[in-house]
């Protein structure tokens, strides 16, 4: 097969994740793989060199300067260029990818990356563009179970779930250190109000009144960072929370700690969750949409509490931080065996290869 991915960028997401995953293992598989990258920057995520890679432009700033009409046209004659059978286009790639192929004969996949249900707060013409590029694309491809009640019910066709595949390098990782005292956590995603990191400080200052030697890390840019350190400060929490910032090496980090803990409101499925469960850290994160309870089993191979709930997650902290090191470890290596036995990159992409298969027949 000709497989053509498309993406905004490589670099942070977990979209951007799957998409170097899956592209290097159907390209390894013997498909011709193509990738059209809209911008470039150095924190880009490692493609496998045997995909073909193009990009629109060499730096973030130099592609806003491009109208969207523009952006179309280098798109549709990008598309006539390469004439993939299959197009698989992530997050605004896809609706790129919606309207610049009227005509051009492509089996579309689109993805959802988020609750789906968070696709209605889009407003006026990007609400639109959902609308239509998720009905009328040849197939959808969901992250869990949860968000298929919602696509059926909007018609949405050729529905599929294929979890995200986890960094090779976690589920490969050496057994963590589970004997030393637990007091070093860690936070990592985009600095967004999605992450509810607002919850995890307001929960982290009841917590460190009977823990006092404990630090967390929260390691992610965004919009946000400002906002967050001043919260930080304003609760007076600087001897205790640190904004690490982005980090190209995000799995070493969770090596050197102790618990992992995501406060999220929505999620699609969050991957720096599932490299933390294989890396072998015992984990925390709200049930939220969606995601979390497909990984986590409570109290089994990690621990799940109500959304926005600050006294429950600073209870289930406290809870963690006391318990018996061989208890936690049993928690963490369960994490590490469920994450290891479900979404290894190479079964993620043969579920992506049989879609395309099934669709292009």
């Amino acid at each position: 097969m000709r497989i053509a991915f498309l993406s905004a960028d490589m670099c942070d997401g977990g979209a951007q994740r799957v998409v170097a995953t899956v592209s290097g293992e159907l390209a390894e598989k013997g498909h011709e793989v193509y990738l059209l990258i809209f911008s470039a920057s150095r924190r880009d995520y490692k493609i496998n060199e045997k995909v073909k890679i193009e990009i629109m432009k060499n730096r973030y700033e130099d592609y806003q300067k491009m109208s969207g009409i523009r952006r179309l046209f280098y798109i549709r004659k990008y598309l006539t260029k390469v004439k993939p059978d299959i197009g698989v286009g992530f997050l605004q790639a896809g609706y790129a990818l919606y309207m610049a192929s009227p005509g051009l004969p492509i089996c579309k996949v689109a993805s959802v990356r988020i609750a789906p249900g968070v696709i209605n707060r889009y407003k006026g013409v990007r609400a639109a563009i959902n609308r239509y590029w998720f009905k009328q694309a040849d197939a959808v491809v969901l992250q869990t179970e949860g968000q298929r009640e919602y696509a059926v019910k909007h018609h949405w066709k050729n529905i599929t779930v294929i979890p995200n595949p986890v960094d090779e390098q976690a589920i490969r990782s050496a057994d963590h250190i589970y004997d030393r005292e637990c007091k070093r956590i860690v936070m990592a995603g985009r600095l967004v109000e999605q992450k509810n990191y607002e919850l995890a400080l307001r929960a982290f200052r009841k917590v460190i009144k009977r823990f006092q030697n404990i630090e967390l890390s929260i390691f992610g840019a965004g919009a946000d960072k400002e906002r967050i350190q001043k919260r930080i400060t304003e609760l007076r929490l600087e001897k205790n929370v640190y904004l690490k910032g982005f980090s190209m090496n995000l799995l070493n980090e969770f090596a050197k700690r102790d618990l992992f803990l995501m406060t999220s409101d929505y999620e699609g499925m969050p991957n720096s969750l599932m490299e933390a469960m294989a890396m072998g850290l015992p984990c925390i994160a709200t049930d939220c949409p969606t995601g979390p309870a497909d990984l986590i089993e409570h109290k089994k191979n990690g621990f799940l509490v109500p959304m926005r709930d600050e006294e429950a997650l600073a209870e289930q902290i406290c809870e963690v931080l006391a318990m018996d090191s061989k208890k936690r470890g049993r928690v963490g290596m369960l994490a590490k065996e469920s994450i290891k036995s479900r979404y290894d990159g190479r079964q993620i992409a043969s579920q992506w290869e049989k879609l395309f298969e099934r669709i292009i027949r």
